[in-house]
């Protein structure tokens, strides 16, 4: 099974204008054209732009890029960024992370200086300054947190215009180029999937042969010109900058943040199930089977094993890191770890999870956040369903009827005896959790 990975050097090599420096500079000329300044055509994008500001059919986008482009906070202060910087390249998430970094500062120092029963906080002038930059309504002297809370709700709604301009950009404008650059080596490859860190489909468009065949996972987004702001799936944020102990408790800003984004706009999680198509399906199967027979060999050593995977019948032949693997779930079956529940709490890959789960809950979810959390956090309970039956008890937000009808239908949909005894295992957790919850409500009643 092979896996095209993608990233921004994929378009520039084809040529295309896809850097942030590229976008600013369409922007430019756009709102030029707009406000009708008498230019000579001389950009690359003029013709597009001409085209889009005089056809009577197109007036619809034109009002709209011009309602996202326009007065912009961010795509002011980058183009003001750039005239300063005198370069033709600006990094937009270092940006944008510095002035939210700004923000978090002055926040936290408004709550300190609060706590002294000031009427007006005065902030530092560098820190003023550095805002103004940003948003020039900003004044000296604050009285309380909520004016800077209402500039971030500006600047997040100038965030989400930008990315929408940027996807109106690259969906409407440079997917429409002729490339004249090809590379014929990637013309023989045949992925089975393609994962994509660029928001543009340039291989689906030009290489890919038999695309219905062919996996795709966006990690942040695909450009969709028929999207709208709301509906407009990009990525575009900061990376984490809190310390650990932090950034729970500091939220204020975490819509900017990548992971936030990509959780909110479901993208760059395909890849995972790929992954367990790859590697775990077959060592979880393993395991179960190890479980349902409860043999002498769960204690032995993974070097020793080799005998156990004929037992099987020869279905899995694993090498040494799938039979070492398989020790670990062995040890972690045979031995016990209080810390469990806390340690599923905090893990990330659990949160997108529960997520993910707005419709209908996906057993293989809860398969594959329990071995994510098994392996980063070397969790060891005294049997693996009891660490799947956590997983559950943490899912407070699903629906118990919606979910029992759901795996009524994957029992039906079952395709061999340990997906059923999965299935069979997790519609008993649910009843045993409804059974405990009438018995409380019993005892209370009872009680009174």
């Amino acid at each position: 099974m092979d896996i095209l990975v993608l990233g921004n050097g994929f378009d520039l090599e084809h040529e295309l204008p896809t850097k942030y420096s590229d976008f600013l500079m369409f922007v430019t000329r756009f709102l030029e054209l707009f406000q009708e300044k008498e230019i000579v055509c001389k950009s690359q994008f003029d013709s597009y732009l001409l085209n889009l500001c005089n056809n009577q059919e197109r007036k619809e986008l034109k009002l709209e890029l011009f309602e996202l482009v326009h007065n912009n906070i961010w795509i002011t202060y980058f183009l003001e960024k750039q005239q300063e910087l005198g370069v033709n390249w600006i990094d937009f998430e270092k940006e944008i992370s510095n002035m939210i970094q700004v923000m978090e500062y002055v926040i936290s120092y408004i709550k300190n200086e609060r706590d002294k029963d000031k009427q007006q906080i005065k902030i530092p002038h560098y820190v003023c300054d550095n805002m103004k930059r940003l948003m020039p309504s900003m004044e000296e002297y604050i009285s309380n947190i909520e004016q800077v809370l209402n500039q971030k709700e500006m600047l997040l709604e100038d965030l989400n215009k930008m990315i929408r301009s940027l996807e109106i950009y690259l969906s409407d404008y440079v997917a429409k180029l002729e490339i004249e650059v090809y590379n014929p080596d990637i013309f023989k490859l045949a992925p089975d999937y393609v994962l994509n860190f660029n928001y543009t489909s340039t291989y689906r468009n030009l290489y890919a042969k038999n695309d219905d065949l062919i996996g795709y996972d966006y990690v942040h987004g695909e450009a969709n010109f028929h999207n709208t702001m709301s509906t407009c799936n990009m990525v575009l944020g900061i990376d984490e900058y809190l310390q650990e102990e932090e950034k729970d408790k500091n939220v204020e800003f975490i819509a900017f943040k990548k992971y936030y984004q990509r959780i909110k706009k479901k993208t760059g999680s395909l890849h995972r199930d790929w992954m367990d198509e790859i590697y775990l399906t077959p060592l979880l199967a393993i395991a179960q089977k190890m479980i349902q027979e409860n043999c002498a060999y769960l204690q032995m050593p993974y070097s020793e094993g080799d005998w156990a995977y004929q037992r099987f019948d020869g279905s899995y032949e694993c090498d040494e890191k799938t039979r070492r693997f398989i020790f670990e779930i062995n040890q972690l079956i045979a031995s016990t770890n209080d810390k469990v529940l806390v340690a599923l709490q905090n893990s990330d890959e659990l949160l997108e999870c529960a997520a993910s789960i707005d419709d209908e809950i996906n057993i293989n979810d809860f398969d594959h956040a329990f071995c994510k959390a098994m392996n980063r956090f070397q969790l060891k309970q005294s049997n693996t369903n009891d660490i799947w039956k956590k997983l559950f008890y943490l899912s407070e937000n699903v629906n118990r009827n919606d979910l029992l009808k759901y795996i009524t239908r994957k029992e039906e949909q079952a395709k061999d005896t340990i997906e059923l005894a999965r299935i069979c295992y997790f519609k008993e957790v649910i009843q045993e959790k409804e059974y405990f919850e009438n018995q409380e409500e019993y005892e209370t009643e009872k009680g009174r």
